[in-house]
């Protein structure tokens, strides 16, 4: 009767043993396939990450074209008094009816405030050309679509508004640019 428990523990034993290692398994393909999860989670993120590096990547060689093109007209703006070492340069694609403009040493706005492109049409009245804010660098950058048509800009000026621009200038000019 010995052997026939002591073979009883034995298969007993071997069956925990059995059972230790399915579980062990078990676990190491659960872990496996949460990496592997994770693996697509990344691989999905790198790819839309690649398609907006690709996007941007093309947005940027259409503005480097416009940038460079022989059509291209380039107006300096001055820092007025209330910012008098500001400046900017205005690159104006009139073919692509846009403008990429880059700003430098203006003053940071407050949170309440916005700087507001302007475009002066040859004998009209001021029309925005949007709204930006300022680095603590005093660099900033904006493009400006649809500019206006069949209307020669005499200028450009950037004035500070309250909070997303006004309708017309009010506040303090400070940049000016062109022939005004």
């Amino acid at each position: 009767r010995r052997g026939s428990t002591a073979d009883r523990w034995g298969w007993l034993a071997a069956a925990a043993a059995i059972v230790a290692l399915l579980a062990w398994n078990a676990i190491n393909v659960r872990k496996a396939h949460d990496r592997d999860e994770q693996a697509r989670a990344a691989v999905a993120d790198l790819t839309t990450h690649q398609r907006e590096l690709q996007l941007q990547n093309q947005r940027l060689a259409a503005q480097l074209s416009a940038l460079t093109s022989a059509a291209t007209q380039t107006i300096n703006l001055s820092g007025q008094e209330a910012a008098p070492h500001a400046s900017a340069r205005v690159f104006l694609d009139a073919p692509g009816r846009r403008a990429f403009v880059f700003f430098h040493n203006l003053p940071a706005n407050a949170e309440d405030k916005s700087y507001q492109l302007w475009v002066i049409p040859a004998g009209k009245a001021p029309v925005s050309a949007g709204v930006f804010d300022s680095a603590s660098s005093g660099d900033a950058s904006i493009v400006v679509s649809n500019l206006p048509v069949g209307s020669e800009i005499a200028g450009l000026a950037v004035t500070l508004e309250p909070r997303g621009g006004v309708s017309s200038p009010t506040g303090s000019k400070f940049l000016v640019g062109g022939n005004l």
